[in-house]
């Protein structure tokens, strides 16, 4: 019995499409963030160089990526949201564990190569 191209476009080839514009998505998100206040972070697929420094490994969902911030005492800091907003911006929050409102965030932008 042949299966109907109908149902194999539905079921194989839109979650395949979806599948790769996702990991586009995650690609572009890749290098380095600039906050307007100085700090930075390094992102490259899911690993991250937090703004302090030290690195983190980032768990992406379906519209961002998320890491816990290390801290040097090697206790967990607060969790890191980085959502994309456009091709060189990003907005970035962070989430305290005993947060009761949505976590502020900030507009981070590509940092700029200096020579």
């Amino acid at each position: 019995m042949a299966i109907p191209p109908v149902y194999l476009a539905t079921t194989t080839i839109l979650p395949l499409l979806a599948g790769a514009l996702w990991v586009l998505e995650v690609g572009a998100l890749d290098g380095q963030w600039c906050s307007g206040y100085g700090q930075t972070i390094r992102l490259r697929g899911t690993h991250v160089v937090a703004a302090n420094g030290l690195p983190a490994i980032a768990v992406y969902s379906k519209n961002a990526l998320s890491f816990i911030e290390p801290r040097a005492d090697g206790r967990n800091g607060p969790k890191i949201w980085v959502e994309p907003k456009g091709a060189n911006a990003v907005r970035v929050s962070i989430v305290s564990a005993l947060q009761k409102e949505p976590p502020p965030h900030d507009l981070w932008t590509r940092c700029r190569a200096t020579s």
